[in-house]
């Protein structure tokens, strides 16, 4: 299973802190690469139920323009903790 990474270049008009408002269609997209997923790894639902995501999770120098990022990553270990009771 392939997925293309596509990336939306923001103008400089364009809201970077409200997720909520659409970019126009007009905007240019740059294709980054391609995931590829091969084989499934053993023990998939086991390893899916340790999977944690944590949006606030960002490379060194990379700053999230989304006020929401932090109450977004609060509430992933909630259900986290759910799954593992």
């Amino acid at each position: 299973m392939n997925f293309k990474v596509m990336l939306q270049v923001a103008a400089a008009e364009d809201k970077l802190d409200d997720p909520s408002i659409a970019w126009p269609d007009t905007r240019q997209v740059v294709e980054l690469g391609t995931i590829s997923i091969t084989k499934v790894v053993q023990n998939n639902d086991a390893a899916q139920q340790e999977l944690l995501f944590l949006p606030n999770a960002l490379p060194s120098g990379i700053e999230a323009q989304d006020p929401m990022i932090d109450a977004s990553s609060a509430a992933y270990p909630v259900s986290y903790a759910r799954r593992h009771k």
